[in-house]
């Protein structure tokens, strides 16, 4: 619209009113677009997280599509940038500036009118993409495995990814993505790598688009385990694909450091700051033109800077938090000690040993084996309450029985007051 109420102006001379609006332009928007990139490289490392996250899940595929929209909108900036601010530049000092300039008003009008379509269709895109869950999220916060066979893409997902009780979501895609939901058998076979415990077969349901779930006690250790995943479909050949399980211990995390979301927030600092002196620099050029104008953008720049140290700062002094801190301990109250080693003694001493190894007389034919309890309950591996659970309903797939029917819930309490310090 400004562009045609400039080509016929009365009052100043449209040749140089439209050169001179490109090129303004150009500044401002190259800004702009550093802003933009240093601002969604961020934001798709924080709601990402993992690149796979691109393909797998519709977050991603739409994030994609969105980024694909952005390759002819830099294509027409930099037309504008490098090609028609220059001819609009040798236009207006032409011979016949009206003449010289026409066919490049017609070039600028066809590319911002082209910008148009493009921003609009990417302004719905992120629309789509506030509604969806973001890519980090949408498979929970388990232990994830991922694999490929025959033209399946086959993602597990392992909640919570410690021994014992787990859900095993398994998402089936095919080569382009979607979801595959006709399976008639999708089956988990779990191996333990470092210890003989045999195989343990676990049939999921089918949950709908391309979602199946099993639930059960299959990983009972700290162990690197293995899951063929059997996928079987009516007509065609069964798919195998076999996935790594590391369990390990829960390691304090409090004395990392600098973690991943840390570095992030620093380098955002860092990014904001330099957007900030890039203002600074452009506000001496616009208060040529307007002097008021660039007074606003100097005190732009000022706020930009102020912004991007106050991030800095703040993530220097959680980091430093972070690092001081220590996690809580366990505390145990050694008059309850007496009556829970009683309880124990009399009830899981012949499977889990007189000091918690798993080693009881009664356990060594067992398959899987009992639980290492001095390896399990290390402090912060599970909660009191989670271990509370174990104890009351037992762990299904396993020889873990249900002691809520011969126990008090007092005296399993005094139970996990003793088997707490096998940690120590």
């Amino acid at each position: 619209m400004m562009l045609t109420r400039l080509r016929h102006a009365k009052e100043i001379s449209p040749a140089r009113a439209i050169a001179g609006l490109v090129a303004r332009f150009s500044q401002v928007a190259t800004v702009c677009v550093a802003i933009l990139g240093v601002t969604g490289i961020y934001q798709a490392l924080v709601e990402v997280a993992d690149w796979t996250n691109l393909i797998d899940t519709w977050y991603g595929l739409t994030l994609l599509f969105k980024l694909i929209l952005l390759v002819p909108l830099l294509g027409f900036a930099a037309l504008n940038l490098l090609l028609v601010k220059r001819r609009l530049a040798q236009a207006i000092v032409a011979p016949d500036e009206e003449k010289a300039i026409q066919p490049w008003y017609h070039v600028v009008r066809q590319s911002v009118s082209s910008e148009i379509i493009f921003v609009t269709i990417a302004l719905v895109v992120t629309g789509a993409l506030t509604s969806l869950p973001p890519g980090r999220d949408a498979f929970g916060s388990g232990l994830i495995a991922r694999g490929e066979a025959a033209d399946l893409r086959i993602i597990l997902v392992t909640d919570p990814g410690q021994p014992g009780m787990n859900t095993f979501n398994i998402y089936l895609r095919n080569g382009i993505g979607l979801p595959v939901a006709n399976a008639e058998k999708v089956a988990l076979i779990f191996t333990a790598v470092e210890h003989e415990m045999g195989k343990t077969e676990a049939v999921a349901d089918n949950v709908g688009t391309g979602h199946y779930v099993a639930q059960g006690g299959y990983v009972s250790m700290y162990a690197t385990w293995r899951a063929e995943v059997l996928v079987r479909r009516l007509g065609q050949d069964d798919v195998r694909a076999t996935l790594t399980l590391p369990m390990g211990p829960i390691t304090d995390q409090s004395n990392s450091g600098l973690s991943l979301g840390y570095l992030l927030r620093f380098f955002l600092g860092l990014d904001i700051i330099l957007g900030g002196i890039i203002v600074l620099y452009r506000a001496q050029r616009l208060s040529r033109v307007r002097r008021w104008i660039g007074r606003i953008a100097a005190i732009s720049g000022l706020l930009v800077l102020g912004l991007g140290f106050a991030t800095i700062v703040n993530t220097l002094i959680s980091t430093a938090y972070s690092t001081g801190a220590q996690r809580d301990q366990v505390v145990v109250d050694p008059a309850l000690l007496s009556r829970g080693k009683q309880i124990y003694q009399a009830n899981c001493a012949s499977c889990h040993g007189d000091s918690g190894r798993g080693d009881g007389p009664s356990g060594v034919t067992l398959k899987p084996p009992p639980a290492n309890l001095q390896v399990h309950l290390q402090a912060g591996n599970h909660s009191d309450r989670q271990i509370f659970e174990w104890i009351s309903k037992g762990i299904s797939d396993t020889a873990m029985p249900a002691f809520n029917d011969r126990l008090t819930p007092t005296e399993i309490g005094y139970v996990l007051n003793y088997i707490l310090t096998f940690a120590q």
